[in-house]
Formats: C-alpha cells, sequence, structure tokens
C-alpha cells in the first residue's frame, strides 16, 4: 500500500531534514499515529529538533492565528522523534508509525500561564489537527482505535500516566492512534495532553462516506408533474393529516388504504357511470344466480 508523501500546503523548506538524514527507514505502510507535544509557545515558531535529530515527520500549530504545518520528512519516512532505545525489542520510530509534534503544552502551569495549554485548544483547533489526520488515513488506510486510557499529564495520577504506558508488543500490534505517554519503557514521558476522543470523532467524520448527490438543476428542470402526480401529492398530504396518522408513519395500514380509496372515488368525475355500471353487473350476476 502507497499513498502521498506530502502533506498538502506544508512547509517543506524551512525543517526538512531528508536532506540531512537521506537513509531514515521507508516505512511499507502506516498504522499508528503517534501524538507528541513540543512543550514550546504557540509564538515561538517550530522548533529545530537539534538539526532533524529529534524530528517527527510533521509539526503542527493548530492555534488561531499562528496555525501552520511544517514537513520534516516524507510520510512514510520514519520520525525521530521517540527514543527508540535498543533495550526495547521493537524498534518504535520505524514501527509504520506517523509522529505529529503538537506546538503548545501538556504541562498545564506552562500552558495555562501562556494560553496555549492543549487540553483547552478549541474546536477549530482541533479540527486542524483532524484535517491533517484525516488526509494521512485516506492516503495510508489505518484504523483510528484509541488505547484503553489516555491519561492528562499532572492532572492525572502518577499510577495512571505509568499503566498507559504499552509494552513493545502491545505497542506493535496497535492500530489506531496514540500519544508519547503510549510508548514503551524506558519512555517515561508524558504527552501529550488532549481531548482525544474529540479529536478521534473528527477524524472519523472525516472519513466518512460523502453523502449522495442530489438531482442537477438540469434534472429538477427535466421533472413534469403530471395531473395524476398532483391527485397523489394531495391524496397524501390528506393521508399525512388524517387524525387517525397523528405521528404521520409512512406505513400503510388498511385504514389509510380505505381512506385513499374514497378520497379518489369522492374526486371521480365517472362515479355516476361507474354506478351504473355496477349495479348492471349486480343484476346479472343475481339473474345467473337465482336464489334457490
Amino acid at each position: 500500500m502507497s499513498g502521498a508523501l506530502y502533506i498538502p500546503g506544508a512547509d517543506r523548506t524551512s525543517r526538512w531534514f531528508l536532506d540531512d538524514f537521506p537513509d531514515q527507514f521507508l516505512m511499507p505502510r502506516i498504522d499508528k499515529d503517534l501524538l507528541h507535544s513540543t512543550e514550546t509557545d504557540k509564538r515561538s515558531g517550530c522548533p529545530g529538533y537539534q538539526g532533524g535529530a529529534t524530528a517527527p515527520q510533521v509539526t503542527i500549530n493548530p492555534w488561531k492565528g499562528y496555525r501552520k504545518i511544517w514537513q520534516h520528512l516524507p510520510i512514510p519516512r520514519a520520525g525521530r522523534a521517540l527514543g527508540n532505545p535498543s533495550s526495547t525489542p521493537v524498534s518504535e520510530n520505524k514501527d509504520n508509525v506517523f509522529q505529529v509534534e503538537i506546538i503548545g503544552y501538556s504541562d498545564p502551569g506552562y500552558g495555562k500561564a501562556r494560553g496555549c495549554y492543549l487540553p483547552e485548544l478549541d474546536d477549530e483547533g482541533l479540527q486542524y489537527i483532524a484535517d491533517m489526520l484525516i488526509f494521512v488515513h485516506k492516503e495510508w488506510p489505518h484504523p483510528t482505535t484509541l488505547p484503553t486510557t489516555w491519561p492528562l499529564y499532572k492532572v492525572s495520577s502518577w499510577a495512571a500516566m505509568d499503566a498507559a504506558h504499552m509494552s513493545s508488543a502491545q505497542y506493535d500490534a496497535h492500530r489506531g492512534m496514540l500519544a508519547h505517554l503510549h510508548a514503551p519503557k524506558p519512555s517515561s514521558h508524558g504527552d501529550v495532553a488532549i481531548k482525544a476522543q474529540t479529536l478521534k470523532k473528527k477524524v472519523d467524520f472525516g472519513l466518512l462516506p460523502p453523502a449522495p448527490a442530489g438531482p442537477t438543476p438540469a434534472e429538477e428542470a427535466s421533472v413534469v408533474i403530471t395531473k395524476t402526480d398532483t391527485e397523489d401529492i394531495f391524496t397524501r398530504h390528506a393521508i399525512m393529516k388524517d387524525p387517525l396518522n397523528p405521528t404521520g408513519d409512512r406505513k400503510t395500514p388498511s385504514y389509510v388504504i380505505e381512506f385513499a380509496a374514497n378520497q379518489s372515488l369522492q374526486n371521480s368525475k365517472d362515479i355516476k357511470a361507474l354506478k351504473t355500471s355496477i349495479d348492471a353487473l349486480t343484476a346479472a350476476v343475481k339473474a345467473q344466480n337465482p336464489p334457490a
């Protein structure tokens, strides 16, 4: 499976690091999106990541007035933002993972003081992140499943934060979205603090198939309404107003059928002729079947 290499509209000049790391591992697919927080101010621009040595594939600033995306490596080239120690049996950076650094703070003390605490990111900011993730998911299809827990740094208990770290096997098997805080030990990072459920819902909504297109103006203009259509519309309107059917049920019970039939008979110009024909038919039947 292969998809786009670049995020549309991203800055691929000022913080592009593939030239510095041309042999960066090429992943065959994307299984998961791993989110980080830069722990930097929204006004500070994009971090330098030690010349790309600790860069993810993408950095995004979601704050109003500062929104921008910097791409550092192609989408399927392994990022470098995880510790990736030799002591773990899985290579975290290379495990088919798309890494995103989100500008802002998971630390409530610094974040709230600077007006860029990520759990307080507004709906438009979350949508900005979601739109980028939607693009990646469409180009490199994979689930949006969240881990069992997603605790908030310095808000949730230490025990909850510690328990959120996956084993290497769990990390390797995960298909969906996760955070730096879920990376296997010895990682002790607690980012990213964010409204993960809301972000997932936005991504899921963006991945829904488009609604069927309605008729074009030309198609609508080509529709001819006949007298029969008009009569049918009035009949249906009467049915929907029927006091015996106050909910406007679209099913057709027997009393509705009878009501519609009565309406048709009352509106028929040939009702007299029809009655005469029925009387004649009745007399003929009686003549052929005299009473015993």
